[in-house]
This record gives C-alpha cells, structure tokens and sequence, in this order.
C-alpha cells in the first residue's frame, strides 16, 4: 500500500513540474510583449550609446525621437543689423599764438659790446597776414606738454631758450647791417650795428616740435 502512495505521488510531481515548465511566469515589460528582441539580433552594434538599428522598424519607434529636428527648439531670431554711425575723423584743434620778435648786435672796434632780444606779444592783430615760410625746431618735448593753458606760458619761454634756432630761423627774412667808421692820426674806429628788424611769427608746438610760421603785413 505503502508503495502505491509513493508511486503516485512521483506521478504527480511530475505531471506538475512539466506544467510549469509549459507555463513559466516570466516577469517583462509589457511593451515587450509586442516584438520579439532575439529576431532583431544586430551584430553591427558597436557603440554602446548608439541605437540599434531594429529599433527604427519597432511598432514603438518614435521616428522624431532618433531624428534632428527640421526645426529648432528653441526660435532662433536673427537681431536687428547694428547700425554703426559714421564717425568723422577730426584732428584736435592746434593752439596757436602771435609774438614779434627783433634783434639787435652791436660790435665796436670789433668787439662785440651788447645785444638785444625782443619778444613781445602784438596788442593789435594785423588783417590779411601774408604767410611767407615756417620753421620746425625740435624741443624735446612729449604730448603732456599740449594743454591751451600751459602753452599759453610755455611758447614764450621756448622762443627764449631756443634763441639761436629761432633767430636762424628768421635771418632767412631778411636782415640789416649798418656799418660806420672813422680814422684819425692813424688810428680807426669803427662800429657794426646788426639789426634783424620785428619779425611777426606764429608759434605752435606740434609733436614735440616748435613750428615757427613768419608773416609780413600788406600795406
């Protein structure tokens, strides 16, 4: 009796272990259940983060997922063109100003007795200056030097520290020479009067140079 039981117990499991083997639960994604993955078995895959192709013929392929985008995301609009004003190139103004200068050499007996260098600033503008040459001397001096109120001081005393470059400068106008003598008993006297007769000049200092324009007055 004993091994009656014992055998259809055997029977029984099985009966029951080729059911479950029929019937095996097997927990997936219910999407999964659509397709099957082993038929889309693609040996060209290589990259790990690139899509295989059988997802591009799955019933769930979203074609607009895996494609660029015909349009941006994101609106780009293209900016008004900025419209650069014109600019015009205008040179900063040059301070000018008048002086007259004059000079005057006295030899005697061949001795040189005295001299005397003018500079003084015209009280009166003249009308229709007529421009005859210029002069440039270098002074040495940078841009810093540029402001109206400095100048305004500043081109006297140049005038005065370059005196033998501005006198240079203005013999080319023009000069005077008054020469008288005398003898008596044998022995001579005689005097030399070198004039250079008032000059009216515009200076400016332009790139460390003193530019020096002379004039004459028409009559």
């Amino acid at each position: 009796m004993k091994s009656i039981t014992t055998f259809c117990l055997f029977i029984a499991y099985l009966n029951a272990n080729s059911m479950w083997k029929d019937n095996s639960s097997v927990l997936q994604n219910q999407d999964a259940l659509m397709f099957d993955f082993h038929s889309f078995a693609d040996s060209d895959i290589k990259e790990p983060f690139t899509p295989p192709n059988f997802l591009k013929n799955t019933p769930l392929q979203k074609n607009y997922l895996l494609e660029l985008p015909k349009e941006p995301i994101i609106p780009q609009i293209n900016p008004d063109p900025i419209k650069v004003p014109d600019i015009e190139f205008k040179p900063d103004d040059i301070f000018e100003k008048d002086f007259i200068v004059s000079y005057k050499f006295l030899l005697k007996d061949e001795v040189p007795v005295g001299e005397k260098y003018n500079i003084s600033e015209p009280l009166i503008s003249i009308k229709n200056p007529s421009f005859i040459y210029q002069c440039s001397i270098d002074v040495f001096l940078g841009d810093d030097m540029s402001g109206m109120g400095v100048l305004d001081i500043l081109l006297k005393e140049l005038l005065q520290y370059h005196k033998e470059d501005v006198l240079e400068c203005l013999y080319k106008s023009g000069v005077e020479v008054k020469d008288e003598g005398m003898s008596n008993n044998n022995a001579s006297k005689n005097k030399t009067l070198f004039t250079l007769p008032p000059k009216r000049i515009r200076v400016s200092l332009q790139n460390g140079f003193l530019i020096i324009k002379v004039f004459k007055e028409n009559k």
